[in-house]
């Protein structure tokens, strides 16, 4: 079906139904026919429905000053066009606010949209904006930086520098991570970490900390996705002791969906974490972006923080 039929064919706004008022769609500008396709989509689906909408193309680096603008202008639902990144820098906006989040999945991996059930196709993302419903879900925070999915130091940071500098160098993004694993592998260290949760302080050597917005599934053919994302805690997975003949059984235990049972892999819930170092500074990824932060990185859960659109109770993600 063509996407005019499919404009015929889709009902118009409802907002009746579940009022999303006035839609701004922040889009991270990529390169070439990609973008523009994806801009054609959006705005078929958004001229087709009736509603009154804005769409702003703009670099990753201006992705915040646009949601922001959007917050100002007085638009209900402030929707982020991009991968999870792109997703982090609008919700960092939209959360707090009367503003609601819309999500329209155009990354590599799109972890948030899935775990909400939202379609990866971008004319069903936008039409879930306009006839779903609203819902509040939890963020996670350090240091005052926002993070939906999760935050980590350690291995992963480390991993995505070496990736980056790898495809500065000219490298595919699959060959670069390929490259960048084996190198940190090689070179692989340990944390020292002191942590306190619930008043309780222990130190100790990890390759990696993560810190999950709510639980991670460890064990079974969904390993790596959330049931909820509104339980109002926090998932903390750490290794203490770990070598590195320890992580390529990690690696090959969470292949295989069984991660949760190994040894020497905890798992703690809090609503908030403090991580001490003797680093002053610390790498951290957050929703796969990579910041400095300073240390002590203080960790807490905000619950129901978030409203954004998802599909309507009966529809399917796809």
């Amino acid at each position: 079906m063509s996407l005019a039929d499919r404009a015929a064919a889709r009902p118009s706004y409802d907002p009746s139904a579940d009022p999303v008022g006035r839609v701004a769609v922040i889009l991270n500008d990529g390169a070439g026919s990609a973008q523009d396709a994806a801009v054609r989509t959006i705005a078929g689906v958004l001229d087709a429905s009736g509603v009154e909408a804005r769409i702003d193309a703009v670099p990753g680096a201006r992705v915040r000053d646009a949601a922001e603008r959007a917050v100002r202008d007085g638009f209900s639902v402030v929707a982020a066009a991009g991968g999870d990144g792109t997703l982090n820098a609008v919700a960092s906006v939209v959360a707090g606010t009367e503003a609601t989040l819309g999500v329209l999945p155009a990354g590599t991996l799109n972890h948030f949209a899935k775990d909400l059930g939202i379609p990866l196709a971008l004319d069903r993302a936008t039409e879930t904006i306009l006839h779903g419903r609203t819902v509040c879900v939890d963020a996670g925070e350090v240091n005052g930086r926002l993070f939906l999915n999760n935050s980590s130091l350690g291995t992963y940071p480390s991993l995505v520098l070496e990736r980056e500098q790898q495809r500065r160098g000219g490298r595919h993004k699959w060959v670069a991570h390929g490259v960048a694993a084996l190198r940190v592998w090689q070179r692989y260290r340990r944390v020292q970490v002191e942590y306190e949760v619930d008043r309780q302080r222990r130190t100790v050597l990890t390759p990696f900390v993560f810190v999950g917005n709510n639980d991670y599934t460890l064990e079974g053919t969904t390993i790596g996705g959330r049931a909820v994302l509104d339980s109002g805690h926090l998932q903390v997975c750490m290794a203490p002791g770990m070598t590195r003949r320890d992580v390529v059984h990690a690696l090959l235990a969470a292949l295989a969906g069984r991660l949760g049972g190994m040894e020497r892999f905890e798992v703690i819930r809090a609503t908030e974490f403090a991580i001490y170092t003797r680093r002053r500074q610390l790498l951290v990824s957050l929703d796969g972006e990579l910041a400095v932060l300073a240390s002590p990185l203080c960790y807490r859960a905000r619950p129901g923080v978030l409203k954004v659109r998802v599909p309507a109770a009966g529809q399917e993600a796809r």
